[in-house]
C-alpha cells in the first residue's frame, strides 16, 4: 500500500529535466561510469582515452555566462500552467494551445508531455538591433522573475548597443531556449529561425553546438522587401536570414511541381508515354578525355553520319543503341537532325522540386503584405514588424505532414497560428499549433493600447479568433470541421507551496506550510498541473464522473484518477474508493500501474487516508498520491 504526500520538491510536482536522459544514455554506452545515478568523470575520461580534448583545444563560441545558461536548461521549473477557459476558443474540442508566459519556463514545463513530439519549430526572436527587449533571465528563480516582468516594473527595456553585455545578454537568452527546443523536436523534426545580420554568426555558432554542425540544413535568404530605400547611408537591406537545422532524421519535403516546371515538357510527336523534354546527347568533356564516348552516329531516317568534334557523346555506343531501339531519341520534327536529343519523360522525373535557399517575395511574401494582413484583420496597424503568413506556410510545406505539431515560442502576433489554420484549410490537414508568448505590455500611447489591448498576448489571441473565424466563414461547408480554436494556459507558480521560511518568524512559516496548497487555486488548476507534470498533453480531455456528490477526473485513458475535493467525509470514503475502482475497471481493467491523486487535507485523519488507500490497493490500485 502506498500513500505518498507530494511536495514542491517531489519529482511528480516538477518539470522534467533532460539530465536523467543524458545520464541514462551514458550508462547504456559505458555502464561502469555511472554509479547510483551519478557520472564518474575520471572513469569516463579513462574509457575515452586520447579522445578527450583539453580546454585550450576546443573550438566554439565562448562568452560570460554560458555555463550558467546551459545549467538553466536543465533546472526544473517550479511553475505550472493554469487553464484560462474564458480566453479560450472551443476548449472542449480544440487541439491547439496558446501559452502565456516566459518561454524558458514554459519550454521546461512542456518537456514531459511533448519531448520528441514536435515536427516543426519556427521562432522569430529579437534580432538584437539595440532597440528590442531581450529577456533579463534570472536563473535562480525563473517564476519570480516572470512575476516581476508581468508586474511591468520597468523591466521591458531595450538591449542597447551601448550595453557592455550587448551580445552576451542575447546569447544567454537564446542558448538555454534552443537546448530545450531540441528536446521537444521529433527525430525527423526541424527548426527555422528568423534572424538578420546582427546575430547571424552567433546563432549559427550556438546552433552548430546544440543541434550539431552535421544537422545544418540551410541559411535561407528571404526577400522581405521588393524595393530599395534611398534613405540608407550604405546598403539597403532587402533580405532576412532563416537559419534551418534538422534533427538527425529530417528529410525536406519536395515542392509540388508547378506550371512553369511542367511547361518544359511537351509531346510534339504524340508519344504514348506522355510529355517529355529534350536532353542534349552531347557531353561536356572533350573526345580526347573520353575516347570511349566517341563513335559515329547514324540518323536512321536520313542515313547521315555524325562524329564528335569538340564534345564527346553522353553515353557509350551500347547505351545509344538501347535508346534508339526504345525510340527515346528525338531527331527533330523533320527527322533530319544530325545529333539527336534524348527524351526525358515527365512520368519518369522526380515528382517534386527541390527547395532553394532564396525565397523571393513572390514566393514567400514580404513585409508590406504582413502589415496588410494585420490591417485587414484589425482595421489598423497595431503590431510592429509582423511576418507574412505565407512565409511560415512555405516552411510548413517544406517540413510537415497533415497531423504534425508546430511550435512557435516567440510567437508575437501569432502569424504561425494563422499560417497553420490556412494550411489546414487548403489541404484538409489537422496540424496543431502551440504558441508561446511573454505578455509584454503595449506602449502607453500606441495604437494597440488606444484600442484596448493591454499586451501582445491580447493582440495575438484576438488575431487567431478573427482570422480563424474569417477563414472558416469563407470556406463554407468545406471548413465545418476546421479547428480554429485554442486552449489558453498562463504561467504561474506551482499550486504546491514552495518551502521558503522566514527566519525571523519560523513558527508562522511552519504553520502556513501545514497547508501546502496555495489559496485561490481551483480544482482545474490542480488537475492540469497533475496532467502537465505526469506527461499528458495539455489538449487531453479529462473525463468527469460524479461519485456521491464528489467530482472525479480520469486522465490519460485510465492511467490517472484525481479527486480534487477539499473535504472527503469519513462515511464517503468507501463509496468514493469503490466508485474509482469501478470506473478504472471499465476504462483500463488490465492497468496495474494507475495512480489516484487526492488532496491530503481533504481527509479528517490519518486513519481515513490509510483506509482510502487500503480499499484501492485491495482492488488493484496500488498508489495514492496526495497534494
Amino acid at each position: 500500500m502506498s500513500y505518498e504526500k507530494l511536495t514542491s520538491s517531489s519529482p511528480e510536482a516538477q518539470s522534467e529535466s533532460p539530465v536523467a536522459d543524458h545520464v541514462n544514455a551514458l550508462a547504456s554506452l559505458f555502464p561502469s561510469v555511472v554509479r547510483e545515478g551519478k557520472v564518474d568523470f575520471d572513469a569516463l575520461r579513462q574509457m575515452l582515452g586520447d579522445d578527450v580534448a583539453k580546454d585550450d583545444e576546443l573550438f566554439g563560441l565562448q562568452w560570460k555566462g554560458k555555463a550558467q545558461a546551459r545549467r538553466a536548461a536543465t533546472t526544473p521549473s517550479l511553475g505550472t500552467l493554469r487553464p484560462c477557459k474564458e480566453e479560450s476558443v472551443d476548449w472542449d474540442t480544440t487541439k491547439n494551445l496558446y501559452l502565456e508566459g516566459d518561454n524558458l519556463e514554459v519550454l521546461k514545463l512542456l518537456r514531459k508531455s511533448y519531448a520528441g513530439k514536435v515536427k516543426m519549430i519556427y521562432i522569430d526572436p529579437p534580432y538584437n538591433t539595440g532597440k528590442e527587449f531581450v529577456y533579463p533571465d534570472n536563473y535562480q528563480n525563473g517564476i519570480e522573475e516572470y512575476k516581476k516582468l508581468t508586474g511591468q516594473l520597468g523591466v521591458f527595456k531595450a538591449n542597447a548597443e551601448t550595453s557592455g553585455r550587448y551580445h552576451t545578454d542575447w546569447l544567454n537568452m537564446m542558448y538555454p531556449r534552443l537546448i530545450l527546443a531540441k528536446d521537444l523536436l521529433r527525430d525527423d523534426g526541424v527548426i527555422f529561425i528568423s534572424i538578420d545580420d546582427h546575430e547571424l554568426s552567433n546563432i549559427l555558432s550556438i546552433c552548430n553546438e546544440i543541434f550539431g554542425e552535421v544537422n545544418f540544413i540551410s541559411n535561407i535568404s528571404w526577400q522581405k522587401r521588393y524595393t530599395r530605400s534611398n534613405n540608407t547611408d550604405n546598403f539597403t537591406t532587402v533580405i532576412d536570414h532563416i537559419v534551418v537545422y534538422g534533427k538527425d532524421e529530417f528529410q525536406v519535403n519536395l515542392l509540388e511541381r508547378d506550371d512553369v516546371a511542367n511547361s518544359r515538357f511537351s509531346n510534339p510527336d504524340n508519344d504514348p508515354r506522355g510529355p517529355w523534354k529534350a536532353t542534349p546527347f552531347l557531353n561536356q568533356v572533350s573526345p580526347e578525355k573520353r575516347p570511349n564516348l566517341c563513335y559515329p552516329i547514324v540518323n536512321p531516317y536520313t542515313q547521315s553520319v555524325a562524329n564528335p568534334t569538340n564534345k564527346a557523346w553522353r553515353y557509350e555506343k551500347k547505351k545509344f543503341e538501347e535508346l534508339l531501339s526504345e525510340k527515346r531519341l528525338w531527331w527533330g520534327t523533320n527527322k533530319d537532325k544530325l545529333v539527336p536529343d534524348i527524351k526525358t519523360f515527365l512520368s519518369e522525373v522526380r515528382q517534386g522540386m527541390t527547395p532553394i535557399n532564396f525565397w523571393s517575395y513572390e514566393f514567400a511574401g514580404h513585409t508590406d503584405q504582413a502589415n496588410a494582413e494585420i490591417k485587414n484583420i484589425f482595421g489598423s496597424k497595431i503590431f510592429d514588424t509582423p511576418k507574412p503568413s505565407l512565409l511560415i506556410r512555405r516552411m510548413i510545406e517544406h517540413s510537415c505532414r497533415e497531423n504534425d505539431i508546430i511550435l512557435d515560442f516567440f510567437s508575437g502576433s501569432s502569424t504561425t497560428a494563422h499560417a497553420v489554420i490556412n494550411m489546414n484549410m487548403a489541404d484538409g490537414g489537422k496540424r496543431k499549433f502551440i504558441m508561446v508568448q511573454l505578455p509584454e505590455p503595449c506602449l502607453e500611447n500606441s495604437t494597440a493600447s488606444q484600442e484596448g489591448y493591454k499586451n501582445i498576448c491580447d493582440i495575438a489571441q484576438e488575431r487567431i479568433r478573427r482570422a480563424g473565424k474569417k477563414i472558416k466563414e469563407e470556406a463554407g461547408l468545406q471548413g465545418q470541421h476546421l479547428d480554429i480554436g485554442f486552449r489558453v494556459y498562463k504561467l504561474d507558480s506551482s499550486n504546491l507551496r514552495v518551502w521558503n521560511p522566514d527566519a525571523d518568524n519560523l513558527e508562522l512559516a511552519l504553520g502556513s506550510h501545514e497547508k501546502h496548497l496555495l489559496p485561490g487555486r481551483t480544482q482545474e488548476d490542480l488537475l492540469y498541473e497533475i496532467l502537465l507534470k505526469q506527461g499528458i498533453e495539455l489538449t487531453e480531455d479529462a473525463r468527469i464522473w460524479e461519485l456521491g456528490g464528489k467530482r472525479v477526473y480520469s486522465l490519460g485513458h485510465g492511467q490517472y484518477y484525481a479527486c480534487m475535493e477539499t473535504v472527503i467525509p469519513s462515511d464517503q470514503i468507501e463509496s468514493l474508493a469503490l466508485g474509482i475502482v469501478q470506473w478504472k475497471n471499465e476504462e483500463s481493467p488490465d492497468n496495474t500501474q494507475c495512480a489516484v491523486f487526492v488532496i491530503d487535507e481533504a481527509f479528517r485523519s490519518d486513519a481515513d487516508k490509510l483506509n482510502f488507500a487500503k480499499i484501492l490497493e485491495q482492488h488493484g490500485i496500488p498508489s495514492v498520491k496526495a497534494l
